[in-house]
């Protein structure tokens, strides 16, 4: 019986020394460089903006809002002045990986964001606006995580 345990005993001491001596070979593994911080904001990752990533943005790519031919071209002129804008913003207010935009790189953002909507809602019917309002609920319901929330 001794025997028994003294075999389970030396059994016990080999993994804890297996253990030990793996977790040495880890803790002398050089840990990888650290990354740039994220801002939150998600403009420290952007990279080409073009049309058809803005018109998926704004929920125009979607096929329910029916937009006829004439309304397709006014949307693609809204869209291409605001790249224009757009550009013109990020080279104004360049955008640093890891460092927080300025409270002005923002606001002149938004203000771009809200001009090229306003327009774009001028160019749908009351019907077409519906469908867009629901396209975007949507959306939104499934690009956000389940527990983010909305700062109002």
């Amino acid at each position: 019986m001794q025997g028994n345990r003294l075999k389970g005993m030396r059994a016990a001491m080999s993994a804890g020394a297996v253990l030990m001596l793996a977790a040495g070979a880890m803790a002398q593994t050089p840990s990888p460089a650290p990354s740039a911080p994220r801002t939150g904001n998600g403009l420290d990752r952007i990279g080409v903006i073009d049309r058809p990533l803005i018109l998926k943005q704004v929920g125009l790519d979607e096929q329910a809002v029916g937009l006829t031919s004439e309304q397709k071209s006014q949307v693609d002129q809204i869209v291409d002045t605001f790249l224009a804008e757009d550009k013109a913003l990020h080279e104004k207010y360049p955008v640093t990986p890891g460092v927080a935009p300025t409270p002005e790189a923002l606001a002149a953002r938004l203000a771009a964001r809200k001009k090229m909507s306003n327009a774009l809602r001028k160019v749908l019917t009351a019907d077409q606006r519906k469908a867009w309002q629901a396209a975007l609920a949507t959306r939104q319901q499934t690009s956000r995580p389940p527990n983010a929330q909305l700062s109002r």
